[in-house]
């Protein structure tokens, strides 16, 4: 691949893609420039900073027009950021921690859970997954807020090690049953678009989990999921690659909503923005895209 086909490619897995006066200039520096200019800290701080949504016009109610502008605020954001990355990885977090307008309905505590993938999406997957099991939205979209130590909901204790983390096969029914319970007690208060934790409501009785004993709250759960695949099955190694790679390979980049791939379960660092510095074009990426995807090993 030449370099024009590098630049190319990467700010459109790690961005929205360039113009073509702006690629020209991109190419003109090197692609290995242009990884310093996406992941600058001063580029990045200042994309967070710069907040697209108002909360004066993002009262907790319910207001399909405030949605709308809502989106069309990221939308807009995403074409006039100098810092295209921060964007982008928001919107990978949100396609893969999935929550939804539809049944969270209030458009404030999606844009929050947004917010969240805008300050996060470059450090740390275990504090990313630690916040999000305990956001508001997430909680009313996959029913943590209406579990209880009496009534555990399994929806959010199974999406964890199944979708989130580490994949089908890699745990037991014993682990999501552990996993909700862990998980019981929290809140959301929607009119003030917070999330509490309600003692009364939590079952805190110590249960193996991933086969790791004494899994009893949210912290827990994060911590084994994070690294009990490996306690559990050491001899296996990289078995769980495909899981954790499952943004690698992507045949109609056109289509890929989610973008930059690879990055969900980075085990070296847990930090996304040292995984997307390891980043390169793959080896078969041809020039016209139709094998696109990122070699993160």
């Amino acid at each position: 691949m030449d370099e024009r086909a590098a630049v190319s490619w990467l700010h459109r897995r790690a961005g929205f893609g360039l113009s073509l006066t702006d690629l020209e200039a991109a190419v003109n520096r090197g692609s290995a420039a242009e990884i310093d200019l996406l992941l600058s800290p001063d580029a990045v701080n200042a994309a967070v900073a710069a907040d697209p949504w108002d909360d004066a016009d993002l009262p907790f109610v319910r207001d399909r027009a405030q949605a709308m502008q809502a989106i069309r605020n990221w939308l807009d954001a995403m074409v006039a950021t100098a810092a295209p990355t921060v964007d982008r990885m928001a919107w990978l977090w949100h396609g893969h921690f999935v929550s939804a307008l539809d049944k969270v309905k209030i458009a404030r505590l999606m844009v929050d859970q947004i917010r969240l993938f805008r300050r996060g999406g470059l450090g740390s997957f275990a504090a990313l997954l630690h916040d999000v099991t305990v956001d508001p939205a997430m909680l009313l979209y996959l029913d943590g807020t209406d579990s209880t130590g009496d009534s555990p909901n399994e929806n959010y204790g199974r999406e964890v090690p199944e979708l989130f983390t580490l994949g089908v096969g890699e745990y037991t029914e014993d682990d999501v049953k552990a996993g909700a319970v862990a998980l019981t007690g929290w809140k959301v208060r929607p009119g003030l678009g917070t999330a509490g934790f309600v003692p009364r409501r939590h079952d805190d009785s110590p249960r193996p989990y991933l086969g790791v004993d004494g899994v009893h709250d949210v912290d827990t759960p994060v911590d084994d999921v994070r690294d009990g695949g490996r306690r559990r099955y050491p001899q296996r190694g990289r078995s769980r690659q495909p899981a954790r790679r499952r943004h690698s390979a992507v045949p109609r980049p056109a289509h890929d909503v989610h973008g930059m791939p690879g990055l969900a379960r980075s085990r070296s660092s847990g930090r996304a923005r040292q995984t997307v510095r390891r980043g390169r074009p793959a080896p078969n990426l041809s020039q016209d895209g139709t094998h696109d995807g990122m070699d993160v090993s």
